[in-house]
């Protein structure tokens, strides 16, 4: 009886995490030539253009990219968010200058160091 159930539990799944990846392929961003992109199961699309982008983080919920909007020199970084539901890049607060910022594990909260103060914006 023991080995019925096991074998029940089993089959349920490595059947369940078939269905799972199936309907929904992982999602990677990369730097590619500066610009920021995604990889969608075998489809690579860019997302950014004539940008010098660096340190790209998802939010919890995988629909915001947070980036750093630089340049070569490193004089320019300023934080940009893309949403990939809109499909648009923006800046919560316009002109932020950091090199370090993180989304929180919980929420869609983005903290981050600006030359002046700490804030931590949600949405």
């Amino acid at each position: 009886m023991k080995i019925r159930v096991l074998l029940f539990l089993m089959i349920f799944l490595c059947t369940q995490v078939g269905i799972a990846s199936a309907e929904s392929p992982l999602t990677a961003a990369f730097i590619r030539d500066h610009q920021l992109w995604i990889k969608q199961g075998d489809k690579e699309v860019q997302l950014t253009k004539n940008a010098y982008v660096r340190s790209p983080k998802w939010s919890y919920d995988g629909r915001f990219i947070a980036y750093i909007d630089g340049d070569e020199s490193g004089d320019k970084s300023e934080l940009f968010i893309y949403d990939m539901e809109k499909k648009v890049s923006f800046q919560h607060y316009p002109h932020v200058n950091t090199f370090s910022f993180k989304w929180s594990p919980l929420r869609n909260q983005l903290a981050y160091l600006d030359e002046e103060e700490q804030r931590v914006p949600s949405w």
